[in-house]
């Protein structure tokens, strides 16, 4: 009995490791998109890697703010968004009632 708790254990605790690596995977190149915004343009294109903004700065984001067509891209994003947004919940609706309907 006691020789099974202990496999459970190690087995729960190479599944939460596994979950924890994954993660860490996948969040991995978000907290890079991040960090790349606030370095400065000299540190985003070196081929050594730095890890976090040293110094930090707000140029990238001035520097898209001031080009041309931006607020017009802005605007097509949100329209895209907006468009799909509604088309996934008609999708779900429709879904979900017949799901409800027929008892699948």
């Amino acid at each position: 009995m006691i020789a099974r708790e202990a496999a459970q254990g190690v087995r729960a605790d190479r599944v939460r490791a596994a979950t924890r690596t994954a993660a860490a995977v996948m969040l991995f190149p978000i907290y890079w998109m991040v960090a790349t915004a606030f370095k400065p343009g000299v540190d985003i294109l070196r081929l050594e890697p730095k890890w976090f903004p040293n110094p930090i700065t707000f140029q990238n984001f001035q520097d898209a703010i001031e080009r041309p067509f931006f607020l017009d891209d802005v605007r097509n994003s949100l329209v895209i968004v907006g468009v799909m947004l509604v088309l996934a919940l008609l999708i779900a609706f429709l879904a979900a009632v017949a799901t409800a309907r027929f008892g699948f």
